[in-house]
């Protein structure tokens, strides 16, 4: 198609005048105009401008404070909407919500937190904590029939949902590894279960470690379980897990990784173009199948993973980079000129729409590589720059969304929709992990004032203190280095000492005892803060601004530019004793903060709609236990789809998304043969009461809060 008129606008990052246009070969979409029919062009494969040239080379990215509230927008949209996207994601997270623990909606939280970390809003945390809460920090504790079902305990998918908790834990504990916190006492039988299982184990009877997938959903955990221990054990497993999985899925040539064994190249297969392209190992074109999320989630996954190893793991760091590298070198190599990576990584027109869900992984990985140094910014940041002016042109919605995204899958799907509508939970959380690194990038630094929350992220298993000073920061905690005295920390040839007792009670008597550079001030014991990094084995001693001491697990913690508000802060909490009084962050978000929550009554009850059919009718927790009983009564219309086998009719859901009054978990079912079943904890107990097709029934729901039980009565018509 040709168009020659009078200087035309076209839309670009930045818009520019031109006098002339030329679009080729415009492919035709999967999409229709819902209005008359007709069906939409999808993507350029020619771009040409006659006159003033244009170009993503010419364009700027914006401010990073615009950055941080593109990412806010992205963020806010997904908890605003549940997820919500419109027709193009109708198979969403398989029939779990959002607020479930599903692997989908537990990588959006991964997200989120970096929100939080970004921004300081608490409304992210609140978020965080609501939906932890809602599901009892389960994990994958609901389901511990893992002997002969992939979807058990320890089956990856469902440990998705751990990196949050952990998280959680950290930033809001004070105290030291406690097992039995509520956020992660259902996490730690379960990894420590599976550092104890043989990989062949774990492989082919009790969890189905076989898919490139689980790098993002399972690896990140285990240094995170280090950090809060400081046991290498947890370490030595992630290398065994990446181990087991590299040696399979690691394509040599490329640097990149099949998804599993069903896509290993096998250059005499044959490609079916009948099919949707499930277990193809071969392209159309006689290419390999990389698959481009596949990928994007091992590259997040050592990205996390660098983030928080210590650099005492030098033989795992190395490999680990590594492998970083070259993808990233790859990866540069393979991208679209729209900035965007299409979703088979080894062969372009295996499928020429630009996607996002691999766009945006591996933007973050490249971007959060320039700013830790590990890949050089002259190489890399074009492939950066270009990918966000795509995506911020042609995949992120003015509202928030993150389109283009490929939905639920393990490959290359020609048949997919990838419209502006199309989204996933993984869209929105890696965008913001992109933004927020390169918003990093732009500014050298953080926007907000409010760092606090990124600070204590940073001090994790790290102990930090000032020459003359009395205060200490441990983990996330400011204290006094003896607790009621006026003890401070002396500087001593050049090296910074601390009162005998504040080392018993941080690291212990072990410690002491095999620690002999001592001085004696004033009848108190004072151990240097040098030979501690030595003793101790796998901790370094790093020094920043203003004789500030660090111990931690690497040996240079901070960036002195990126993390200078960090750094600033944390030199006010070790002369003060207390860090700056945080902003008040108000409630954006449709629901009430839990101090606020309604006290039982029968008002307060479970919202159910009547005549509800093959819908979950219900989803607010209220209220504590108390002795006591709830009813609940609704009708319900025996309805069924010709598709559905049975559907939920009551007040929960089976993967704990939607939980009763005090966490009581009541499910109702009916099934097409005419039975009505409620959920005990196990299965679905049915009634004897035959139902008959489009027939309004009662239902009567007598909750026992104390006991955590519930009957269910079933009234037929009148």
């Amino acid at each position: 198609m040709e168009k020659l008129a009078s200087p035309q606008t076209i839309k670009l990052p930045e818009k520019k005048i031109v006098s002339w246009v030329r679009l080729k070969d415009l492919p035709i979409s999967e999409e229709t105009i819902p209005v008359d029919g007709r069906r939409k062009f999808s993507a350029l494969t020619e771009f040409k401008v006659w006159g003033k040239e244009a170009s993503y080379e010419q364009a700027t990215l914006p401010s990073a404070k615009n950055l941080v509230n593109l990412a806010q927008k992205v963020n806010d949209y997904w908890i605003k909407t549940g997820g919500n996207t419109g027709n193009d994601a109708s198979n969403y997270n398989h029939g779990h919500s959002i607020t479930s623990e599903f692997w989908a909606p537990s990588v959006f939280y991964t997200g989120n937190m970096e929100a939080y970390y970004l921004t300081g809003d608490e409304n992210y945390t609140d978020y965080a904590n609501r939906w932890g809460s809602n599901n009892i920090y389960n994990g994958s504790a609901w389901n511990t029939k893992a002997d002969n079902s992939r979807i058990g305990k320890y089956f990856p998918d469902n440990h998705t949902s751990f990196q949050t908790y952990l998280d959680m834990f950290s930033i809001t504990s004070d105290k030291k590894f406690d097992p039995n916190d509520e956020k992660i006492k259902n996490v730690v039988p379960i990894m420590n279960e599976m550092e104890q299982m043989d990989i062949n184990d774990l492989k082919t009877k009790n969890g189905y470690w076989d898919r490139i997938d689980f790098f993002y959903m399972e690896l990140p955990n285990w240094t995170k379980m280090y950090l809060l221990t400081g046991e290498e054990k947890w370490l030595d497993k992630l290398r065994e897990l990446y181990d087991d999985r590299k040696a399979e899925l690691y394509d040599e040539e490329t640097g990149l990784f099949y998804r599993d064994k069903n896509y290993i190249f096998d250059p005499n297969a044959q490609y079916d173009p009948n099919g949707d392209g499930n277990n193809q190992k071969i392209s159309p074109n006689g290419k390999k199948i990389l698959w481009s999320r596949g990928n994007g989630w091992a590259m997040a996954a050592l990205t996390k993973v660098l983030q928080d190893l210590p650099d005492s793991r030098q033989d795992d760091r190395k490999e680990y980079e590594a492998v970083f590298k070259k993808m990233a070198a790859t990866l540069i190599e393979v991208q679209g000129d729209d900035g965007f990576w299409r979703m088979n990584l080894d062969d372009y027109d295996h499928d020429i729409r630009p996607e996002t869900s691999g766009t945006v992984f591996f933007a973050y990985g490249l971007t959060w590589g320039i700013n830790n140094g590990l890949l050089d910014k002259e190489t890399y940041y074009p492939a950066v720059k270009k990918a966000f002016l795509g995506l911020n042109a042609n995949a992120i919605r003015p509202d928030g969304l993150v389109g283009r995204s490929e939905l639920i899958s393990a490959y290359p799907n020609p048949k997919c929709a990838l419209g502006i509508g199309s989204s996933q939970s993984y869209a929105p959380a890696a965008t913001v992990m992109f933004l927020s690194e390169l918003s990093k990038l732009v500014e050298q630094g953080y926007v907000t004032d409010d760092v606090e929350p990124a600070l204590d992220k940073k001090m994790i298993s790290a102990v930090a203190v000032k020459e003359d000073s009395k205060y200490a920061v441990v983990n996330s905690e400011i204290r006094e280095l003896v607790t009621g005295t006026e003890l401070k920390t002396i500087k001593n040839d050049n090296k910074i000492y601390v009162p005998q007792q504040f080392i018993e009670e941080v690291y212990g008597q072990d410690i002491i005892d095999k620690m002999t550079d001592k001085i004696i001030y004033e009848n108190i014991t004072y151990l240097s803060m040098n030979e501690l990094s030595q003793v101790t084995g796998n901790l370094k001693l790093s020094s920043v601004k203003n004789n500030i001491t660090v111990i931690s697990y690497k040996t240079n913690l901070f960036n002195s530019s990126i993390d200078s508000k960090l750094i600033d802060l944390l030199d006010i909490g070790l002369t003060e004793g207390k860090y700056p009084k945080r902003p008040e962050y108000p409630i954006r978000f449709d629901y009430t903060k839990p101090e606020d929550e309604l006290k039982p009554s029968k008002d307060a009850l479970i919202s159910v709609e009547a005549n509800t059919s093959g819908a979950i009718s219900a989803s607010r927790l209220i209220g504590p236990s108390t002795k006591d009983p709830v009813n609940v009564e609704f009708d319900m219309v025996t309805v069924l789809s010709p598709s559905q086998t049975n559907a939920i009719v009551g007040i929960g859901s089976s993967d704990s998304s939607y939980t009763g009054y005090s966490q009581v978990p009541i499910i109702i079912r009916m099934y097409r043969d005419g039975k009505i079943g409620a959920y005990n904890g196990n299965g679905y107990v049915q009634s004897n009461v035959e139902f008959e097709k489009n027939k309004k029934y009662h239902i009567r729901v007598s909750i026992n809060l104390e006991e955590k039980t519930y009957d269910v009565y079933v009234t037929p018509p009148q």
